[in-house]
């Protein structure tokens, strides 16, 4: 898959692709060490690199959203928990 279809799924879904991706490989092995060629070779590296995307997205939004979070902490007492600012007269 694209780089750009996994950003526009959801962390929920990168998840479950993981999940299959991972089922697919280990199926892939297993047929490889009882010794018989793989159906297509070019499919493992394929879905190694598509798990590796999937774990950079996933990796790159969570600490998107921690320097998100870093940078309203220094606003914490003008901000109320909606992250809505509040009237703070000086």
């Amino acid at each position: 898959m694209k780089a750009k279809e996994l950003r526009d799924m959801s962390n929920e879904d990168l998840k479950n692709k993981i999940k299959e991706l991972k089922r697919e490989l280990m199926n892939d092995y297993a047929q490889i060490s009882a010794g018989t060629p793989p159906k297509s070779p070019g499919m493992l590296k394929q879905r190694k690199k598509t798990i590796a995307r999937i774990l950079t997205i996933i990796n790159s939004r969570k600490l998107e959203k921690e320097v998100v979070d870093k940078q309203w902490a220094k606003y914490a007492p003008l901000v109320d928990f909606q992250k809505n600012f509040v009237c703070v007269k000086t």
